[in-house]
C-alpha cells in the first residue's frame, strides 16, 4: 500500500511520501510505524485470509467488501471477547484504547440483545436507529461458523473502527448519549460506498442496488 501511495504522487510537486529508504524515513521511524519488519508476517497472514475467506483478487472493491463483512461480524458474534488476543495484549501493555474496544463489545451485544428474534419488532428496531436491514444482517451472520484461521487473522490485523471512534466523543459531555445519537445504527449496518461522485452509494441487496453492498466493521 506504502509503495502504491508513492507511485500515486510521484509527479506531484512536492510529493507527500518519503522515500522508506532516506535519512527522513530513518528520523520519523517509518520502518517501524509501518510494521515493516514484520511484511513477511502480514503477506503470509493475508494470503491465508484470501484462500479462507474466498475473497479473490479479481473482486471490485464492492463485491470484497460484500464478502469480508460478514465474516468479520459472525466472529465477533461468537468470539469470547476476554479471551481474544488482542485484548490479553491490550492487558499487557496497559493500552488506554481497551477500554474503547471494551465499550464497543457492549455495544455490540447490545445490538445482539435487541436484534434476537423475541426482542424486537420491525418499528421498534426502526425507533431504535438501527439500518433498515439490520435484522437480515443479523440473521445471516448467526449461522456462519469461520475457519480459525480466519479469527486468528482478524484478531491480529482488524481494527474495530466503530470501537475507535468511541475516543472522538470522550471530551463531551454526556459521551456516551452523544455516541450513541452520532452511531445509532451501531455494527449491523451496511458500509456506504463513494464511487467516483458525492453519491452515497449505501449498500443493499443486489436486486435493489446494483450489488454495490457491503457489510460494515464498525
Amino acid at each position: 500500500m506504502y509503495a502504491a501511495a508513492r507511485k500515486s504522487s510521484e509527479f506531484h510537486p512536492s510529493p507527500p511520501w518519503l522515500d522508506l529508504n532516506s535519512k527522513e524515513a530513518d528520523i520519523n521511524n517509518l520502518h517501524q510505524r509501518f510494521a515493516l519488519e514484520q511484511l513477511q508476517l502480514i503477506q503470509k497472514s493475508v494470503q491465508i485470509y484470501f484462500e479462507k475467506s474466498q475473497l479473490l483478487t479479481s473482486m471490485s472493491v464492492m463485491d470484497a467488501l460484500r464478502t469480508h463483512g460478514p465474516l468479520y461480524l459472525a466472529w465477533r458474534y461468537h468470539a469470547k471477547f476476554e479471551n481474544l488476543d488482542s485484548v490479553k495484549y491490550a492487558v499487557a501493555l496497559n493500552d488506554k484504547s481497551l477500554a474503547n474496544y471494551r465499550k464497543g463489545e457492549i455495544v455490540l451485544r447490545e445490538n445482539i440483545k435487541d436484534l434476537e428474534p423475541n426482542n424486537h419488532t420491525e418499528n421498534s428496531l426502526a425507533r431504535n436507529g438501527f439500518h433498515s436491514q439490520a435484522k437480515d444482517i443479523f440473521d445471516s451472520i448467526k449461522v456462519k461458523y469461520l475457519d480459525e484461521a480466519l479469527g486468528k487473522f482478524f484478531d491480529s490485523w482488524v481494527h474495530d473502527s466503530y470501537a475507535g471512534f468511541i475516543e472522538k466523543f470522550e471530551d463531551i459531555p454526556a459521551a456516551d448519549y452523544i455516541h450513541s445519537i452520532a452511531e445509532a445504527q451501531g455494527y449491523f449496518r451496511w458500509r456506504g460506498l463513494y464511487t467516483g461522485s458525492d453519491e452515497k452509494r449505501n449498500g443493499g441487496p443486489l436486486a435493489i442496488n446494483e450489488g454495490l453492498s457491503g457489510y460494515s466493521n464498525g
